[in-house]
């Protein structure tokens, strides 16, 4: 039997810390572990299963995600490492079936009050209201973590981190010892002295069994650190680091420098960037859209298969075989050219001046404002991804999303793609980008050969993840010094 406050003695530091080492094997070597809401009642898990309006449904969705359970360090790190579960709610109420802390029952239930609603942040803000209560996300998918735990796989350090940093503990080493306990580094302890100089160190550790997530994490400092989005993030620091697990490795070990101890990394030269634009962050969905069209048009011109490709894959991450599908159909690409080139040729409209129908048209063409005909998944359209996680991931919470052109160094033609940036605009302007070899993370965040980083001065200013090939041109490798960032630890 096992008890937090009473198995770690607060008053015997020597103790204390061997015990602290051990508790992720503890808790993966125990039978089970008893998650107890005590906070959660009956009536809160008839309303999420049995609501009959999306406004009940959502206030059990609500119910259980505000439950304090969820708010600590400790409990989060033991639920990944925990092999078996059970669950106990208010009355002590053991609940038969419920293994994984009601995870799979808050996600499908929000999944379909988000088609019900039509509009996500609609939901969060008027139906949910985000701030007040948490909402799945704010959770930040621990149940994810422990899947990738028991099929024997490492947890990356960014996925860690953003899962631990804005839940509570008692100290910066405390959470350490979590978060080491969620990664397997080959540290056994935390490194001792100044927080920001144990997470480089464990951070070099990561880079050095070949998890370079610590690289896609946006740092401590910059525009939008304090932005009303970045506090309603309840206990998931998705600001930071919402990419998922990592499902295909790079192709290229990390080094280090011996002399200066900073990574050396070995990357596909895209180009340099040489146009910065913001991107387009919320708003009405047919404005947005023609935001993009005009960037992409002043890069692509009225060439068919670039404006597409560029459009559709690098701005708005569909498959590449659905815009394959789009070109193939005749009728649809002579239209879709016939548009391209009127407006290039007569076109007066700037970015803030939609031509609306024209704007709605090539969106529908393109299948990113309404899906096909034959598709009766009921998911949103993709113009939804890309003002949600899509958003997410490229730093819409910190004002971050910018359209950048960089010039390929073969062929000399100029493509457009979607990044974060970290920094001001003028900062940033005139970095290279690079792609990572290999390197890949959820598909509902990244592309295949479509992860990479703007690089300024040896300083990470910005992050890519659709930025797939744009040309045929064999790729320039280079070997590229960097210096790495600390991280906001435990900012609630």
């Amino acid at each position: 039997m096992w008890y937090d406050y009473l198995s770690v003695p607060q008053w015997q530091d020597a103790l204390k810390t061997r015990i602290l080492s051990a508790i992720p094997e503890i808790f993966q070597r125990a039978s089970f572990t008893l998650v107890y809401l005590e906070d959660v009642t009956p009536d809160i898990i008839h309303r999420l299963r049995h609501g009959h309006s999306v406004e009940e449904r959502v206030s059990g969705i609500t119910g259980i995600c505000n439950a304090k359970w969820f708010s600590r360090v400790w409990t989060t790190m033991e639920f990944v490492r925990s092999s078996g579960l059970r669950v106990m709610i208010q009355g002590y109420l053991i609940q038969d079936g419920v293994e994984d802390v009601f995870f799979s029952e808050l996600y499908q239930s929000w999944d379909r009050a988000v088609r019900e609603v039509g509009d996500i942040h609609v939901l969060e803000a008027k139906i949910a209201k985000i701030g007040e209560n948490k909402v799945p996300w704010n959770l930040g998918y621990p149940d994810r973590a422990r899947k990738i735990r028991k099929e024997g796989k490492r947890i990356d350090f960014g996925l860690a981190f953003a899962l631990l940093s804005r839940r509570g503990c008692r100290s910066s080493r405390d959470f350490y010892y979590a978060l080491l306990g969620l990664v397997g580094s080959d540290l056994t302890a935390p490194p001792t002295g100044d927080p920001d100089e144990g997470c480089l160190k464990i951070q070099k550790a990561c880079l050095a069994a070949g998890d370079l997530s610590p690289l896609l994490m946006t740092p401590r400092q910059g525009p939008g650190s304090d932005s009303f989005m970045v506090k309603r993030q309840g206990y998931y620091d998705a600001a930071t680091f919402d990419l998922g697990g990592r499902t295909q490795d790079p192709l290229y070990p990390v080094q280090f420098s011996p002399s200066s101890g900073r990574p050396i990394l070995t990357l596909a030269r895209i180009g340099q960037v040489s146009h910065l634009q913001r991107a387009p962050h919320l708003g009405d969905h047919v404005k947005n859209l023609w935001k993009h069209i005009y960037h992409v048009i002043h890069v692509t011109g009225p060439d068919v298969e670039q404006f597409a490709t560029s459009l559709g894959v690098r701005m708005f991450q569909m498959d590449q075989t659905a815009i394959d599908s789009i070109l193939s159909d005749d009728t649809r690409r002579e239209r879709l050219g016939k548009l391209l080139a009127d407006w290039y040729d007569f076109g007066t409209f700037g970015p803030e001046q939609p031509p609306q129908e024209w704007a709605a048209e090539i969106g529908n063409l393109m299948y990113i404002l309404r899906r096909p005909s034959w598709d009766s998944s009921g998911v949103l359209p993709q113009i939804h991804h890309v003002y949600a996680l899509g958003g997410t991931v490229h730093g819409d919470m910190r004002f971050q999303g910018c359209l950048f052109g960089a010039t390929c160094s073969s062929c000399h033609k100029m493509f457009i793609y979607r990044a974060a940036v970290y920094t001001r605009r003028s900062e940033a302007y005139g970095a290279i980008a690079y792609r990572i070899p290999g390197l890949c993370y959820s598909r509902d965040t990244t592309l295949p050969e479509g992860v990479g980083l703007l690089i300024k001065d040896a300083k990470i200013v910005g992050r890519l993840l659709w930025a797939t090939p744009a040309c045929e041109c064999a790729p320039t490798i280079e070997k590229v010094s960097i210096s790495l960032d600390t991280f906001n630890l435990q900012e609630k």
